[in-house]
């Protein structure tokens, strides 16, 4: 009698955990109709804010072309034809994998179903959501050793040596093609930008290697994909400005406002 109870508890606390995991979907508050919209990893995250009604921020820290097209596919009945969609891309965008780390994977548990996995992320999600405890266990013995928090310096090198990474270019190219693809299906007004960086950020990145592998390349793929490419990486109202950001390659609230003006004023549309 007692296993019964402590069973059926279980099963009611497994419930509660997953429920509540759900509500931390960063697709709970999808608007019905976007018209307005961006993908991105945070530093998609961090360049745009949406005030009016139709718009939806799709981006998520560290989040990889992989997971944009994922999440393109989850909200794309909700995109408006002929809707506004800005791709964020980085100067490593085009390193990853489908994930950077497994903790990334968390956010899309909490905001796909099973079906949306496959091979052992399938499992992972599976443990999260319907067996919490023995999924909290596993990470536990998992865990290795915590490691010292990197400098800034340490992380804008470590940006530069995935930029330098050209092992999966063709693979995230591939996985661009079909996000933007997709998108014109729709008659989407489609822009790939990169966001603005501080020039400290932009000092660690040699501009001959940037003009030739990322600005220059960006370009051509977009001239290829029938889009318009942005590059705001080195804008000149903002980049010289610590002020305007929270860490060296991140925009703060004052920074995000001030490229959201500018882009509004290149682009005659309302942000």
């Amino acid at each position: 009698m007692i296993y019964l109870f402590i069973f059926n508890f279980y099963l009611l606390w497994s419930y509660i955990v997953f429920k509540k995991n759900k509500k931390k979907s960063f697709l709970k508050d999808l608007p019905g109709e976007i018209k307005k919209m961006n993908l991105g990893s945070s530093h998609g995250f961090y360049s745009f804010d949406y005030t009016e009604k139709g718009s939806f921020n799709g981006a998520q820290d560290s989040q990889t072309f992989y997971y944009d097209l994922k999440v393109l596919k989850k909200i794309y009945p909700n995109i408006q034809k002929g809707a506004t969609v800005f791709l964020p891309v980085s100067y490593f965008s085009f390193s990853s994998g489908e994930l950077w780390l497994p903790i990334h994977s968390i956010k899309y548990f909490r905001s796909f179903s099973l079906k949306d996995f496959k091979g052992r992320m399938k499992f992972e999600y599976i443990l999260y959501n319907f067996f919490p405890l023995f999924y909290s266990l596993k990470k536990k013995l998992n865990k290795k050793k915590v490691k010292p928090k990197k400098t800034r310096e340490r992380r804008i090198e470590g940006h530069v040596k995935r930029f330098r990474d050209k092992t999966k270019l063709k693979y995230n190219e591939d996985i661009l093609s079909k996000i933007i693809d997709l998108l014109q299906k729709k008659e989407c007004k489609i822009f790939l930008i990169t966001t603005p960086f501080h020039e400290v950020y932009n000092s660690f990145f040699p501009k001959k290697e940037l003009e030739k592998d990322f600005f220059d390349y960006l370009n051509h793929f977009a001239d290829i994909m029938n889009v318009t490419y942005l590059n705001y990486s080195d804008n000149s109202f903002i980049t010289n400005n610590i002020d305007f950001f929270r860490d060296f390659d991140h925009l703060n609230s004052d920074g995000r406002k001030m490229f959201l003006k500018i882009l509004s004023d290149d682009l005659n549309l309302e942000m």
